[in-house]
């Protein structure tokens, strides 16, 4: 669906740029994950998942409380 003010090739080019920028993501992901897996296999040492979620989690809450406190 086309907006009034909006081209075929405008939303073609958007869709392709949200594609590249979607695939540009997810190859950093799997390169970090593939990084990780071969540290792991080098040293036997990982981080238990635990301890992952609870920095997760105070990194979300950091974000949020931020954005609560913006003007």
């Amino acid at each position: 669906m086309l907006s009034e003010t909006e081209t075929i090739s405008a939303f073609v080019e958007l869709a392709v740029r949200g594609a590249v920028n979607y695939r540009r993501a997810q190859a950093k992901f799997l390169a970090r994950g593939e990084r990780a897996w071969r540290e792991y296999q080098r040293t036997g040492q990982s981080i238990p998942a635990a301890e992952v979620f609870d920095r997760l989690q105070s990194r979300i809450d950091a974000r949020r409380q931020e954005l609560l406190t913006k003007p």
